[in-house]
């Protein structure tokens, strides 16, 4: 909450760090993200637990999510049209981030749930988009702002006081 609220510079002008619509409906997105995150990771705990194979369980969670974009495509939903045309930067890119974070991220977490607690395996994994903070400064060649650090280091030292707790 603390890098949402004050991890923005003010000269920022990119044109995803404008708020675009209604502010409470992107929260109320995001609190239903996290809500069905955690639910599925409870659902998958048991199923992982019976051996089924990661990669298997990840190539049907991903065709399963296909499938339903593809039947609100043919239903007409505007949510799943195309907003801007494609190009092959951006297919690239779109490319790239599925293969990385769905792809091997969502394998991991499935190999985690096979042996792991649910509540471990999903405080790593929600931890994930903190780690990046030193990678945006790689790329981007910008420093975060201080309410992104601020943010981070306390979802890493929140964490931490959780791991060292008796779970």
């Amino acid at each position: 909450m603390v890098a949402t609220l004050w991890g923005r510079r003010e000269e920022e002008t990119h044109a995803w760090e404008n708020t675009r619509g209604a502010l409470w409906m992107g929260v109320a997105m995001g609190l239903l993200a996290a809500v069905g995150q955690s639910v599925a990771t409870l659902m998958m705990k048991p199923l992982m637990s019976t051996g089924i194979d990661a990669v298997s369980a990840s190539a049907v969670r991903a065709t399963a999510s296909f499938a339903a974009h593809v039947l609100l495509l043919w239903c007409g939903l505007s949510l799943s049209k195309l907003k801007n045309p494609l190009n092959w930067k951006s297919l690239l890119n779109t490319a790239l981030s599925a293969t990385v974070s769905m792809v091997i991220g969502m394998t991991l977490i499935l190999q985690a749930l096979k042996t792991g607690q649910a509540n471990l395996v999903a405080i790593f994994s929600s931890i994930a988009p903190v780690l990046l903070l030193p990678l945006l400064w790689a790329v981007y060649r910008r420093q975060p702002a201080a309410g992104a650090w601020w943010g981070g280091a306390m979802t890493v030292a929140g964490s931490a006081m959780i791991m060292s707790s008796k779970i």
